[in-house]
């Protein structure tokens, strides 16, 4: 890579990385420090994530906005071109709602698992969307995914299995454990809707990221109307410590604009890149939460969270190698019906198919005289004039 490319793969990377990071620190900060008056957490995910999908609707939209003037600008485009949906509405809308119901199942597991186990977990959403596939599409996958992830289980296994017991109870921690099942199945359904949808309309990144945003806020603001965590959110935060505003701020800002460095990695360096840069950022951001905040993981819980990541770049790996290439002139597999080839052709049907070609070309003077042949010699005369003209062949179709 040039010098240019490398500085601005750097940014990308260093983008997504701190972006991210902050993200899920102040994601952490938010569920687990008690900002009310007398000590009590924060617990009004809906609320949170409606703030969330307001941030990431905002940042999308206004880049969209600045790419639709730069192309006005300079090339007189019009601004509809890049700010319409890119898809139908109803396609947003089902993805929103999956998407919003992951973020709820989520943010709430926070509240009976502490961060690291919320991002081990979330790290495996290959499984889900995998699953999600075979049972709605049908679709099949080579031998090495499953065993990645045979792998991928088995690390979140020893993760949870040989983790020393929190503060909360069983009861709490198997909840926890349900919500994140569930926030990793409509990831599955998401990711299945995207595939589909996707590949009919080809919607730009920012116009998936600010349409999908714009029906989780109206799902959101919904939501929280309806249960009142709008009123009694809004009535926590103006009692509690002045904090909690800068940390909900920072978590829905730090995810949008992760969001964007994300979707440049891709759109610049491919999927291959922006998902190990991804999966190294979700290890890194478990080691430094440890740091933080003290959580306390064994030496077989570690070997476990190994796995997981080892059976992540192993399917990653697997699925970027080089496909055998066809060389150029030769039809692509399934393109020709083998049952029409005939083995044994006949020479004479053939030249008898090139003879009208054959009498057409050279400006029509071979056509003419082939009515009025009168020995051997006017026919050699005549296929030797045929065969010395590149064009007369391109004309019969060989």
């Amino acid at each position: 890579m040039t010098l240019k490319t490398t500085l601005r793969f750097s940014i990308y990377v260093a983008g997504v990385y701190v972006a991210f990071m902050m993200f899920g620190l102040a994601q952490e900060r938010v569920h687990s420090v008690g900002w009310g008056p007398e000590g009590e957490r924060f617990r009004y995910p809906i609320f949170l994530i409606t703030i969330q999908s307001i941030c990431n609707a905002i940042i999308a939209g206004t880049c969209l906005m600045w790419v639709a003037v730069f192309k006005k600008l300079t090339t007189e485009a019009p601004l509809g071109n890049t700010v319409r949906l890119g898809a139908p509405w109803w396609a947003f809308a089902v993805t929103g709602l999956s998407v919003i119901t992951s973020m709820l199942c989520s943010n709430a597991a926070l509240s009976h698992v502490d961060y690291p186990t919320q991002v081990l977990a979330k790290s495996c959403k290959m499984v889900a969307v995998m699953a999600a596939a075979i049972i709605l599409v049908r679709k099949r996958y080579p031998k090495a995914q499953y065993a990645a992830v045979a792998v991928l289980t088995l690390g979140i296994f020893m993760f949870s299995f040989f983790r020393k017991k929190g503060a909360a109870g069983s009861d709490s921690s198997l909840l926890g454990v349900l919500l994140l099942l569930a926030s990793l199945t409509c990831d599955g359904i998401t990711a299945t809707l995207q595939d589909k949808f996707v590949a009919s309309h080809r919607p730009s990144a920012l116009q998936l990221m600010l349409s999908i945003n714009i029906f989780s806020v109206v799902y959101g603001v919904a939501a929280v109307t309806i249960t009142g965590q709008l009123a009694t959110a809004l009535k926590y935060i103006s009692e509690a410590d002045r904090g909690l505003i800068v940390a909900i701020m920072a978590f829905g800002m730090t995810s949008g604009v992760g969001q964007i460095f994300l979707f440049g990695l891709i759109r610049d360096f491919g999927s291959l890149s922006a998902t190990i840069t991804t999966t190294t950022r979700k290890f890194f951001t478990i080691l430094l939460s440890v740091l933080l905040y003290g959580h306390s993981i064994p030496m077989a819980s570690w070997a476990g969270v190994v796995l997981v990541f080892v059976g992540l770049a192993f399917n990653i790996f697997q699925k970027k190698k080089p496909k055998p290439t066809i060389p150029a002139g030769f039809p692509k597999p399934g393109t020709v019906d083998v049952s029409e080839i005939n083995p044994f052709p006949d020479p004479y049907s053939s030249a008898t198919s090139m003879a009208p070609s054959l009498a057409g070309s050279r400006r029509g003077s071979v056509g003419s005289d082939l009515s009025t042949m009168k020995d051997d010699s006017d026919l050699e005369s005549v296929v030797s004039l045929a065969f010395s003209d590149p064009q007369s062949l391109n004309s019969s179709g060989y």
